[in-house]
């Protein structure tokens, strides 16, 4: 009896193994060579859908995906559908900041980085904390025009992105984006300052573009762990001056912080 059933095993393994080999991959496991576009499309249609059940189901299976999803999410952010559109930036901000998508536009890299800090980067309250955002011309251009437009975008441990307040300067105050000419393969960071400060039962977060001299507050926060990406933006040809400038914008790759 046992011999029989040891024979029914062995005949039965191989179909068993072709059978396990033919189920699908997850999507989390799938890579984007093996992901159609036309799938990514119809999930992100299904984003709108009327059943609640297919929406939730598309915005899992985009989720899981991650990076592969990203870019056709990323054009879903201007969808004319409210709920596609909502529930696209979401999904790019969850993937942002669970999959440190490189950042790569128009022959620029953009880099997050922390300066004498691993990750996650513990913040106490009263101490300085330099971030900045490292660029690198990886185009075949010689020379890429930078400046110094850089803002920050905070995440509380869901992924949601928190409203910073930018503090009112005079024009006396605020300076101009500095221009700054990049070779190829050379990299430029561009440092601003972080700290945070202890009010009432409370934590206030306070981010300083130094070049600029503007400066954005979080506010009403509690300890915990957050993240944080840098925003570069830049829209005009040139700086007065007659030099072409890089024009574009990009969003680093999201670092962890702790608040202590």
């Amino acid at each position: 009896m046992k011999a029989a059933l040891r024979t029914l095993i062995l005949l039965c393994c191989p179909a068993l193994l072709a059978s396990a080999a033919s189920l699908p991959l997850p999507d989390n496991q799938r890579t984007p060579a093996q992901i159609p576009p036309a799938e990514i499309k119809k999930l992100i249609e299904d984003l709108g859908n009327p059943s609640f059940k297919i929406r939730e189901n598309a915005n899992k299976r985009l989720a899981d995906m991650g990076k592969p999803a990203f870019n056709a999410l990323k054009e879903a952010e201007k969808s004319t559908d409210a709920e596609i559109r909502e529930r696209a930036k979401l999904l790019v901000n969850g993937i942002l900041v669970s999959d440190r998508v490189p950042t790569i536009v128009k022959g620029l890299e953009f880099e997050i980085v922390i300066e004498d800090g691993g990750q996650p980067h513990r913040m106490v309250t009263n101490t300085l904390t330099k971030i900045g955002v490292r660029i690198t011309n990886i185009s075949k251009s010689s020379d890429l025009w930078i400046h110094d437009d850089v803002r920050p975008k905070l995440f509380d441990s869901k992924g949601e992105t928190l409203n910073g307040h930018m503090a009112e300067h005079s024009t006396t105050t605020m300076l101009p984006p500095r221009p700054r000419a990049l070779a190829m393969n050379e990299s430029h960071t561009i440092w601003c300052s972080a700290h945070l400060e202890a009010y009432d039962d409370t934590l206030r977060f306070i981010f300083t573009n130094r070049t600029m001299k503007i400066t954005w507050g979080y506010y009403l926060l509690s300890k915990g762990p957050y993240r944080i990406s840098l925003d570069y933006e830049h829209k005009k040809e040139s700086h007065g001056n007659g030099i072409g400038s890089w024009i574009g914008s990009a969003t680093t790759p999201a670092a962890q912080l702790v608040f202590d």
